[in-house]
């Protein structure tokens, strides 16, 4: 193919990509989407028409310059016994496959890298499925930085845009030891190193549509305005804020001077809870680093152009309702595939805490409760559900499960789990936890949960994006029924709540264990 016609991008001043001679465009639900000679695809963030642009750059003052604070560009070398790693932070977008793929080679305190805690074979599938281009490695002396792909541009969930297949990126400065071959560019408008992304989407909320219901996209989905009853009359004096759920949504309620407001409990910085902060000269101030925001209509109130999404409130007779557009029909989720084959296992019956990073696993719970194929037992200390988890695997000798939010919430489990590992008690544990974007920089109930699991677990995993959701529960409780030991699933927060794929039907034990039987010889029972 002449240069002519090769697949390239150019970013417009202050505009968008100008994509030309594409061949293969998918969404984040690996879908193909219909290209042509040139398209324009939005990367300021605010086109109601996304992917595409519409224009709205220009309504908002779009800048496509580097700013301050950006990570800078440098490329450090790890030295290992058999394999060289290279890291340029600097253009990373921190997709999290790294830290979560393999935790042992990629920590989340400096040194950031370790090549000699892992097998080579791991250290390499980790690096090729880096997005950004920012990790390559050299054995021998060869550095490996590219691969040999066809040419796509592929539209990662509320994230950047993933090139790879060497789509040249025209008149743009390449970080040190950047791949051309594959990397990550900005979509959310608030990147500090553009044109590529850096992680700003997950700190800002970014959303592929602004039609979005509890983590899940309704772009093309029926909704309708469902109302909620949060709290009395009376329950919420002026200049107060409190948390309050409205079905599966947490609401941060205020009051200011007697008007009510209902917003998004998640601050849209690093997801704190709005709901614990307070009210200070008549807007609310996130209780984690103090951003601002206005109690009615959510926008910032600092030099930021992050905003907090708003619900309908308001007051009748029998006490304080919010209304939340849902979808009319469930779309089902990647914790539903899992909850279902967790099912067909034979798990009738879950102990735990519902919170703020495990609803979405919560949610499938929920629907298989309805159903009538399970029970939910909620219980006021997480160490209380796994023992009882624990003492129900002894009792029944069939596999049990405990729900715990993300940070302590599931480090309390371990006293319960371990005393189901000394008696090989089949136990389940489904970890919350943190959003993948802020794995490793300090977010609030970041730990490092595979790691604190790996000694009481027989099988131990974090489920990701790309992840085999059905196959991956059915390893789970495949270890659990067979070896009599405990197993853990780790569900970080957005990753809980993604549409499952297209055609995605849950697993089971069919195929896949031996039926066990134990009965005497024949002579023994004659006699």
């Amino acid at each position: 193919m002449s240069s002519e016609h090769s697949p390239s991008i150019q970013c417009a001043k202050n505009g968008p990509y100008l994509v030309k001679n594409l061949p293969q465009f998918t969404n984040s639900y690996d879908e193909q989407i219909p290209t042509k000679e040139t398209i324009a695809l939005c990367r300021c963030g605010a086109s109601k028409n996304k992917p595409y642009c519409d224009g709205s750059h220009d309504r908002i003052g779009f800048s496509d310059q580097k700013r301050d604070g950006r990570v800078q560009d440098q490329r450090d070398t790890y030295d290992g016994k058999d394999i060289t790693i290279f890291d340029n932070r600097g253009i990373c977008s921190h997709a999290g496959f790294c830290t979560s793929g393999c935790p042992a080679v990629w920590r989340r305190a400096e040194p950031w890298i370790h090549p000699d805690e892992a097998d080579i074979e791991a250290i390499v599938n980790t690096i090729q499925k880096c997005p950004s281009g920012a990790l390559s490695y050299a054995i021998d002396g060869e550095e490996h930085r590219d691969q040999k792909r066809e040419p796509e541009v592929h539209i990662s969930k509320d994230g950047p845009y993933c090139v790879r297949g060497s789509v040249e990126l025209q008149d743009v400065e390449w970080g040190e030891g950047a791949s051309k071959e594959h990397y990550t560019l900005c979509r959310c408008g608030g990147s500090k190193n553009k044109p590529y992304c850096d992680g700003t989407h997950w700190y800002i909320d970014f959303k592929d549509d602004e039609s979005k219901t509890h983590g899940v996209a309704t772009e093309g989905v029926e909704t309708e305005l469902k109302w909620y009853r949060v709290a009395d009359i009376d329950a919420l004096p002026s200049g107060r804020v409190t948390t309050v759920m409205a079905g599966t949504h947490s609401v941060a309620l205020v009051n200011v001077d007697g008007k009510l407001g209902a917003l998004c409990n998640h601050c849209p910085h690093q997801g704190g809870p709005l709901g614990e902060g307070t009210i200070e000269e008549g807007v609310l101030r996130c209780p984690w680093h103090g951003w601002d925001f206005d109690p009615h209509t959510g926008q910032s109130k600092d030099d930021h152009a992050d905003h907090v999404p708003v619900y309908q409130c308001e007051t009748r007779d029998d006490g304080i309702y919010v209304g939340i557009e849902e979808p009319i029909k469930h779309i089902r989720t990647v914790s539903d595939v899992m909850v279902e084959t967790m099912t067909n296992w034979g798990v009738d019956t879950v102990f735990g805490i519902v919170g703020h990073s495990n609803l979405g696993v919560a949610d499938a719970l929920r629907l298989q409760e309805e159903a009538g194929k399970l029970r939910f037992f909620g219980v006021r200390h997480e160490g209380a559900a796994a023992f009882a988890c624990s003492g129900y695997a002894k009792l029944t000798g069939k596999p049990a499960a405990c729900l715990a939010i993300a940070g302590p919430g599931s480090t309390n489990l371990l006293t319960g789990l371990w005393d189901a590992k000394v008696d090989r008690a089949p136990v389940l544990a489904l970890c919350g936890q943190v959003q993948t974007q802020v794995f490793g920089p300090g977010a609030f109930q970041d730990i490092d949960l595979k790691a604190a699991f790996d000694a009481v677990s027989r099988f131990n995993q974090t489920v990701l994006p790309s992840s085999r959701h059905a196959e991956l529960m059915t390893l789970a409780l495949k270890n659990a029924v067979v070896e009599r030991d405990v197993v853990n699933l780790i569900f970080p927060d957005e990753v809980a709540s993604l549409p499952a794929a297209q055609g995605s039907m849950p697993s089971g034990p069919a195929g896949r264990v031996r039926r066990f039987r134990v009965s005497s010889l024949p002579y023994s029972i004659s006699r």
